[in-house]
């Protein structure tokens, strides 16, 4: 939605949609380099970003590695499943990692050969996953090992590797080529365990998802407008012996063309997706172990579907000191592979979660606006900004919790896939003011989602927001920031699904900047509150999110300029 016709490769493809590194202002070179440690679950950072440029060409490389402990909790006993348990020393046990990125990159070009551009990312993050994701947890499994750094099994990994390149070509019409190679990958591990009557598994994986990506596109764009094409095709392979989804394939080929109207611009997109599956069979065993049928948890799929986007864009001034833009969009979304055919335990998010292979295309209709005051002073004295968004849904696809349980031999409440006419709408403003030589700012979050046909709010919808800060400095080199975050009571819930009740959060931040250098000591939840976080996973169990955290980090900035004249 949003009116975005040109889609990214993350749309498919997964992963953070991050900002290039631009080109450094004139030829030499610059090195950013920092570390952090954060009391509470002793998380430790390091990151380098090294920029050199030489004429027209500039080559990048970076690297960040983060180890931590597990979560501290202001919290000392839960309840799951009619059962009390303890946490012990204040902490969720095996809930530590690490974590590594590495970026390497080159941008070049002149004037007849166009502008060049190649980045290469790799994220590799392993953390450890709470035992009370895999059935009943004893006692004895929350007290942990006395090593808070250690990840043991259950727990999870997540890799990725992503090579992008980008060519701009000018001229009466500017070529614009974009190509995007990557791969995900995540493992679950998980103590051996059967499920029913059958055999225990030989081995502690329990899944693999595999996904590999390509996407490309090819764009000409003039004064008045741009048209092209785009194909993106994701293969999934899946295995181990917890069954999530099927291996499976998804294609999608696009032709997009947008135009300036008026001072805006109009857009459109159409689209043809393949999606498909293999089906996947396992023995289902009677009480002596014998194999007396088959349990079937995929059937093979192949469906092709059509999908497209239609959107307008303006933006518009009210008077001399505000300005905004509104977009429209109509839409259809296809559902992917893990909406048509999941059927299975997920336990990086502790429930089992079930597709459906009948989902068809979801259509909606969206409108969405920005407004806020505009003045060229740079020391305004009072500044806002206010965005929202309503859409309308035939057929919203989302996951939902039901008051089902999967069959005894694979456990867990049933979420599933389903499709219901919905509303959704919501907003954020956002204001500061000056007073004296400081700042005080604020913001607010609403977003209200519903199904049309129960009137009943639609899972996992985040409660209203505000935000508080005073920006206050401390002589022309430093600042403190305390702040305030209230988040309401979580009572827009669907059918099954609990209710959370509000918290109120401290925190205070302190800068110091050198010529060279910045000291900053963060400090969150102050008060060390104990409150459950509404979209967490965590919070199906009962288990309160992190407490009191105090981050400490040092950043050097080092920049040498090649200029001699």
């Amino acid at each position: 939605g949003g009116g975005q016709v040109w889609l990214s490769p993350e749309a498919m493809g997964g992963g953070v949609r991050l900002k290039p590194l631009g080109m450094l202002g004139q030829s030499g070179r610059c090195t950013t380099m920092g570390v952090s440690h954060r009391a509470g679950d002793a998380r430790s950072r390091i990151h380098v970003l090294h920029r050199q440029r030489k004429g027209d060409g500039q080559w990048h490389a970076g690297v960040s590695l983060a180890r931590f402990g597990d979560r501290n909790v202001p919290q000392d006993r839960f309840t799951y499943i009619g059962r009390l348990l303890e946490i012990e020393e204040g902490r969720l046990a095996n809930t530590g990692g690490r974590s590594g990125h590495a970026v390497l990159g080159a941008r070049w070009g002149d004037a007849q050969r166009g502008q060049f551009s190649l980045d290469l990312r790799a994220s590799d993050v392993v953390q450890g996953l709470f035992p009370g994701i895999i059935g009943v947890p004893s006692q004895s499994e929350l007290k942990g090992d006395g090593d808070r750094f250690l990840v043991d099994i259950p727990s999870q990994q997540a890799r990725r590797i992503q090579l992008a390149g980008k060519w701009i070509r000018p001229g009466i019409l500017d070529r614009t080529v974009r190509v995007s190679l990557s791969r995900n990958l995540r493992i679950e591990s998980a103590p051996p365990h059967a499920h029913g009557y059958g055999p225990e598994p030989d081995s502690d994986l329990s899944l693999q998802l595999d996904e590999r990506h390509v996407f490309v596109e090819s764009r000409w764009e003039g004064i008045h407008g741009a048209f092209g094409f785009q194909m993106e095709h994701l293969d999934g392979r899946t295995s181990g012996w917890e069954f999530l989804l099927p291996n499976h394939l998804r294609t999608r080929v696009s032709a997009i063309a947008d135009r300036k109207w008026k001072a805006g611009r109009i857009g459109l997109r159409l689209d043809g997706v393949s999606v498909s599956n293999v089906d996947h069979t396992e023995p289902l065993y009677a009480p002596d172990g014998a194999v007396v049928g088959d349990d079937v948890r995929a059937t093979a799929l192949e469906r092709v579907m059509a999908g497209w986007a239609l959107m307008v864009n303006q933006p518009f001034h009210l008077g001399h000191r505000l300005e905004g833009q509104w977009t429209a969009t109509v839409y259809s979304r296809v559902p992917d592979s893990y909406a048509l055919s999941a059927n299975g335990i997920h336990h990086g998010t502790f429930r089992f979660e079930q597709g459906n292979p009948d989902l068809a295309p979801e259509k909606t209709a969206e409108v969405r606006a920005t407004i806020g005051s505009h003045d060229p002073a740079e020391d305004q004295r009072f500044r806002w900004s206010a965005r929202g968004f309503a859409a309308l849904h035939d057929g919203f696809i989302h996951l939902t919790p039901t008051a089902s349980f999967a069959p005894i031999v694979h456990a867990g409440q049933v979420y599933a896939f389903t499709a219901l006419d919905a509303f959704r709408a919501g907003g954020e403003v956002e204001a500061d003011v000056r007073i004296d030589h400081g700042r005080l700012s604020t913001s607010v979050a609403m977003l209200g989602q519903w199904a049309l046909e129960t009137g009943l709010g639609l899972p996992f919808t985040s409660p209203t927001e505000i935000r508080s800060a005073l920006w206050w400095p401390l002589g022309d080199k430093a600042f403190v920031r305390p702040r305030h975050r209230w988040i309401a009571e979580a009572n827009l819930t669907a059918r099954n699904e609990d209710t959370t009740p509000s918290a109120s959060l401290w925190g205070i931040e302190l800068q110091v900047e050198g010529e060279r250098m910045t000291l900053a000591l963060d400090v969150d939840n102050l008060l060390n509150a104990a409150w459950l976080d509404h979209v967490s996973a965590y919070r199906t169990l009962g288990l309160v999110t992190q407490g009191r955290w105090a981050s400490l980090r040092l950043t050097f900035d080092v920049t040498q300029s090649d200029d001699r004249s």
